[in-house]
C-alpha cells in the first residue's frame, strides 16, 4: 500500500535515515543516555550476523558485496536502537509515541474501509464492501498495537480507569480488524492466560467478568470467529498454501552448504539473484516463516538473540507483567511474523530491546523500589 504514491519505499527510507541522524545530532550530550557498551553487547551479535550474511551471498548466490551494501538498506534501520538508546525516552513518552501510531494506524483503516479512494492501494487490496469478508487490507505497521494493547491491560490489572479501559479496548478491536491471525490469536491466549494467573484477593472476580464479557462478544461475533478458525484449517491443510511451501523450502532445501545454515544466504536481490526472482514467482518470502525465514536469510547467531531477549524477559520477576506479555507474543508469533525482516515489524523488537534495557537500567539504578507501579505516575 502507498499512502503517498509520489513517494517511494527508497526515498521513504532516505528519510528515515535523515531522521535517525537528526535525533542523534541533537541528542548527542544527553546526561541521561543510555547508549553504554553493556546494553549494545546484544545489538553487536545482532548486526555481525546480518553483515556476515554477505559472504554466503557473494560465494553461493554471486552476488557482489557493493550489491549487498545497497540491498541490506532496509536492515541499516537497526542502527534506530542506538539513536533511541541515545534520546532515552521514559516509558511514558514510548507509550503516548505507540498510541499515536495507533490513531494512525485507525485513520488510515477507516478510509480504506469507507473512502478507499483516499488511499492508493492495490487492486488485488481492494475490498469490495457488498462481499462478506474480514480481511481489509495491510495497515503498515498494524503490530503496532500489541504495544499498547499489553501496556494497558497491565494498567488496568492494578486500577480499573476508564482512560485505560479505552486504549486497551481500541489497541484489541484494531487487531480484530485487521483479522491477522497470528497476532489475534496469540493476544486472545496470552490475555487469557495472564487473566488466570493474576495474582489478587479479587482474582475470582476478574477471571468471572472476564468470562462473561468475552461470552457476551463472542455471541455477537461468533460467525468472524469460526470463519477465521476455518480458514486457518484450510491453510493448514492446503499444500499450496504460501507458508506451508516456504517452510517446506526453508527447511529441506533453502540451505544446502554448512555455511548458509550458518550465516544464512544473506538478504539477496531479485535483480542481481535468480533464486530470489524464483521464490517471489512461488509466492514464498522470507517475512512470512518468522524465525525460520530470518534465519535462511541472516543465519543462526541473530536468531539466537531473538529467542534469548524474550525468554529473559519472561523470566525477570521484577520486569512489569506487560512486558513479559509482549516477550510472550514474539516468541508465539515468531513462526510465521518476521520481527527482524520488514521494517514495519523490526520496530516492534527494536522497542521491545529498548524497554527491556530501560528496566534493567531502573532495577540496578533505583532497585526494587523503582517497580513499585503504585508510586509512579502514568498515562
Amino acid at each position: 500500500m502507498t499512502i503517498f504514491p509520489q513517494m517511494d519505499g527508497d526515498i521513504l527510507l532516505v528519510l528515515e535515515y535523515a531522521y535517525l541522524l537528526l535525533g542523534g545530532f541533537c541528542w548527542g550530550r544527553n546526561p541521561f543516555s543510555l547508549l553504554t557498551k553493556e546494553n549494545l553487547f546484544l545489538f553487536k551479535w545482532i548486526m555481525l550476523g546480518i553483515f556476515l550474511s554477505m559472504i554466503p551471498a557473494a560465494l553461493y548466490h554471486n552476488q557482489p558485496f557493493f550489491v549487498s551494501l545497497t540491498t541490506y538498506r532496509a536492515q541499516y534501520l537497526w542502527f534506530s536502537l542506538p539513536v533511541l538508546l541515545l534520546m532515552a525516552p521514559t516509558e511514558k513518552e514510548v507509550m503516548r509515541a505507540c498510541l499515536l501510531v495507533l490513531f494512525v494506524m485507525w485513520g488510515v483503516y477507516l478510509c480504506k474501509r469507507f473512502m478507499p479512494s483516499l488511499i492508493v492501494v492495490d487492486e488485488n487490496a481492494y475490498v469490495n464492501l457488498n462481499k462478506k469478508s474480514y480481511d481489509f487490507g495491510y495497515v503498515p505497521g498494524m503490530t503496532m498495537a500489541i504495544i499498547p494493547l499489553y501496556y494497558y491491560y497491565g494498567r488496568l490489572r492494578e486500577c480499573c480507569c476508564e482512560k485505560y479501559l479505552a486504549f486497551f479496548a481500541l489497541s484489541f478491536l484494531f487487531l480484530v480488524a485487521m483479522a491477522n491471525r497470528s497476532n489475534l490469536f496469540a493476544s486472545v491466549i496470552i490475555l487469557s492466560v495472564a487473566t488466570i494467573g493474576i495474582k489478587s484477593k479479587y482474582r475470582f472476580f476478574y477471571v468471572f467478568l472476564t468470562v462473561v464479557v468475552a461470552a457476551i462478544i463472542f455471541s455477537f461475533t461468533e460467525s468472524y470467529w469460526n470463519d477465521l478458525v476455518t480458514e486457518t484449517n484450510s491453510n493448514i491443510s492446503d499444500a499450496d498454501y504460501n507458508r506451508n511451501k516456504a517452510f517446506a523450502y526453508f527447511i529441506f532445501e533453502g540451505s544446502n552448504h554448512f555455511l548458509t545454515k550458518f550465516l544464512g544466504n544473506g538478504f539477496l536481490s531479485a535483480r542481481s539473484s535468480d533464486t530470489m526472482a524464483l521464490l517471489r514467482e512461488m509466492g514464498i518470502y522470507n517475512s512470512d516463516m518468522g524465525f525460520i525465514g530470518f534465519w535462511n536469510q541472516f543465519g543462526i547467531i541473530p536468531v539466537v538473540i531473538f529467542i534469548m531477549l524474550p525468554i529473559l524477559a519472561i523470566k525477570n520477576r521484577f520486569f512489569p507483567p506487560y512486558l513479559k506479555m509482549l516477550g510472550a507474543h514474539i516468541l508465539l508469533c515468531s513462526y510465521s511474523t518476521s520481527y527482524y525482516g520488514a521494517s514495519g515489524h523490526a520496530i516492534i523488537f527494536i522497542l521491545f530491546y529498548f524497554l527491556y534495557v530501560y528496566h534493567c537500567t531502573l532495577i540496578s539504578c533505583c532497585g526494587m523500589l523503582s517497580m513499585n507501579w503504585q508510586n509512579k505516575k502514568y498515562l
